[in-house]
C-alpha cells in the first residue's frame, strides 16, 4: 500500500525544557505538525519548538502517545485507511495497518467492495500499543459491526474482538479496558483474559440507521470511570439519563438520574474526566433556545441559554468548561463568543469577535486553546488564559477537517 515518509528537512530539535507545559499534534492541509508550548517568560506559553511530521497531504487524525514519544496518525488514500506511527521528533515514521489489512465483504449480508473505516483510535498505557476499532464504510449510513483491534509499535497486529462484538471503548492508565456495545457494558484487558459485564440495558433508539454507544470516559489515574447512559426511546414520556460511575475493578454504581432528558446522536454533551457533565438540550415549550446545564449529576445547574450553544471541553481537573454560544443563531457570525465558566455559574473568561468558533483545547487549569474561522477555509489556532489574555499561534487550513490533539506530559 502507499505509504509516506517524514520530512527530513526539518533539524531535530534540541533538548526539552526542564518542564514541558504542553504538546501539541494538528494537521494543517493533510500534514501532520507537532509543536511544544511552554513558557518563556510571557503571560501566555509561547511555540518553544515546532516540526512538521508528514508531508503526504492525506493524514486526517492523529494521537499522541502518553509519553509523548510518538503520534499515531490515520491517512487516507481514495477511501483506503492506513494507520501509521511517527516519532514526535520526525526521526521514523512506520505503516502499521494497511488497507488490505482491515476487512473486506465479511459483513452481514456480505458485500464486496465495502471497505472498512477506522474510527477510534487511543494509545494504551505501556506507550508501546494503539487500541483502534473500525466500521463499514456503506454509502449510506455507518452499521458498526464494531471489532477491536491492537497493534504495537513493531506492527504486530492482533484482532481482539471480531464485528459485532465490540463497540466505543476507552483504556485507562491502568490498561483496564471498558467496552460499550448498543446493549451493555463490560470490562477485558488487552489479552482477552477475562469479559466481565457489567451494564445491561436496552438498545437506544435512534430513528435513523445509526446504532447508539455510549462512551466510557476514565479519570486521568484511571481509578473511576463514567457512562452516560440515556433511557431507550428519547420521544417517549418521561425520558430520562443516568449516570453510571465504575471503580477500577469494581461494580457499576448508579451516581445520578436526570429527570425528563434524553440525549441523542443529536444532542451534545461532555462528560469529565471526574464525573461531572454539561449539556445543551431544547426544551419542548421553546424550540429556537437551547439551555446549558452542568456539574455533578446530582446537582446540575441551569447555567446559560442561547439559540446556539456548542460545547469544547472540561478543564483537567473538571472545575470549569469551555463553550461557544450565539445570540442570534449564526455560526458564521463575528459575534459569537467563547466563554469558560466554573461549575458555580461565574464566568472566568469571554472572548468575541473572532469568527466562527471551531474547537477549544485546555492545556492547564487556567490556559487553553481557542481555534476560530473567518472564512470557513483556514482558521487561526489562538492561546489564551482566564485572566482574558489572547495571542494568536497558528494559521492552518481546514481542510481535510479540523484536528488536534493536546498532551500534557506528567
Amino acid at each position: 500500500s502507499p505509504t509516506m515518509t517524514a520530512t527530513s528537512n526539518i533539524p531535530p530539535p534540541g533538548p526539552p525544557p526542564a518542564a514541558i507545559p504542553a504538546e501539541v499534534a494538528y494537521i494543517d492541509d493533510g500534514n501532520l505538525y507537532f509543536m511544544v508550548l511552554g513558557s518563556a517568560g510571557g503571560e501566555l506559553y509561547e511555540v518553544l519548538d515546532e516540526r512538521q511530521l508528514t508531508n503526504g497531504n492525506n493524514t486526517v487524525a492523529a494521537a499522541i502517545s502518553p509519553d509523548g514519544a510518538y503520534v499515531a496518525v490515520l491517512n487516507v488514500f481514495f477511501q483506503q485507511y492506513e494507520l501509521a506511527v511517527v516519532s514526535s521528533d520526525g526521526s521514523s515514521f512506520s505503516s502499521l495497518v494497511a488497507p488490505a489489512d482491515l476487512y473486506t465483504g465479511d459483513f452481514d449480508p456480505p458485500e464486496e467492495g465495502v471497505t472498512r473505516t477506522i474510527q477510534q483510535i487511543a494509545w494504551a498505557p505501556d506507550g508501546e500499543t494503539i487500541l483502534f476499532n473500525t466500521v463499514g464504510n456503506f454509502q449510506f449510513g455507518a452499521v458498526p459491526q464494531s471489532d477491536l483491534w491492537t497493534v504495537t509499535l513493531d506492527g504486530e497486529l492482533t484482532e481482539l474482538f471480531a464485528p459485532f462484538e465490540a463497540g466505543a471503548f476507552a483504556i485507562s492508565a491502568k490498561g483496564e479496558l471498558l467496552i460499550a456495545t448498543d446493549s451493555e457494558l463490560f470490562r477485558t484487558d488487552l489479552t482477552r483474559s477475562f469479559n466481565e459485564t457489567l451494564l445491561s440495558f436496552v438498545p437506544v433508539v435512534t430513528y435513523s440507521e445509526y446504532v447508539y454507544q455510549p462512551q466510557p470516559v476514565w479519570t486521568a489515574d484511571g481509578e473511576m470511570a463514567y457512562l452516560v447512559l440515556p433511557s431507550s426511546d428519547p420521544l417517549a414520556d418521561n425520558p430520562f439519563v443516568d449516570l453510571w460511575q465504575i471503580p477500577a475493578g469494581g461494580a457499576a454504581e448508579l451516581a445520578g438520574t436526570i429527570l425528563n432528558s434524553s440525549f441523542t446522536l443529536a444532542d451534545h454533551y461532555l462528560l469529565s474526566a471526574t464525573g461531572a457533565l454539561a449539556y445543551v438540550q431544547q426544551p419542548q415549550d421553546d424550540p429556537d433556545i437551547n439551555l446549558l446545564y452542568f456539574g455533578p449529576a446530582d446537582a446540575l445547574l441551569e447555567y446559560d441559554s442561547g439559540t446556539q450553544l456548542q460545547l469544547f471541553g472540561w478543564s483537567p481537573a473538571g472545575e470549569r468548561l469551555l463553550y461557544a454560544e450565539s445570540g442570534d443563531g449564526s455560526w458564521a457570525d463575528a459575534d459569537l463568543n467563547f466563554r469558560i465558566a466554573d461549575q458555580d455559574g461565574n464566568v472566568d473568561a469571554y472572548f468575541t469577535g473572532l469568527g466562527a468558533f471551531r474547537a477549544g483545547y485546555w492545556l492547564t487549569e487556567s490556559q487553553f486553546l481557542l481555534v476560530a474561522s473567518e472564512d470557513g477555509q483556514a482558521a487561526t489556532i489562538y492561546i489564551a488564559n482566564l485572566e482574558g489574555a489572547i495571542a494568536s499561534l497558528k494559521l492552518i487550513q481546514l481542510e481535510p477537517g479540523l484536528v488536534v490533539d493536546v498532551h500534557l506530559p506528567g
